[in-house]
């Protein structure tokens, strides 16, 4: 059917594609936080407990992505904060999955 135009068209075209599933953008797992590259980065700092200083990016993807000035490639481990980033699904342009594991609490809160 041709002119045929839906809300959810309307939206995928604003935001991106919906997950039908309503899967958990940070979620606990084995030890581990799994995130979703497209999770907002200020909910993740305000959960593993640093300061953002008003990063470029609003995703957890584009902030790493950000820092290391190019896309990671899946199975890389970047050190955020202290925090070990697992980089698992990578897509051309962004990260679409990372695993972290939280720093040790020793009182080292060095940004590395």
């Amino acid at each position: 059917m041709i002119g045929l135009l839906t809300m959810e068209d309307i939206l995928k075209e604003l935001v991106g594609e919906i997950d039908p599933e309503g899967r958990e953008e940070i979620r606990e797992e084995n030890g581990r936080l799994m995130v979703e590259g497209q999770a907002p980065v200020r909910g993740l700092a305000d959960q593993l407990g640093f300061e953002l200083e008003g990063p470029h990016e609003t995703t957890v993807g584009g902030y790493v992505s950000e820092r290391l000035a190019r896309v990671p490639e899946a199975g890389e481990v970047v050190e955020v904060h202290g925090h070990s980033f697992e980089i698992l699904d990578v897509d051309e342009t962004r990260i679409g999955r990372l695993a972290v594991r939280r720093r040790q609490e020793n009182g080292d809160d060095r940004d590395d």
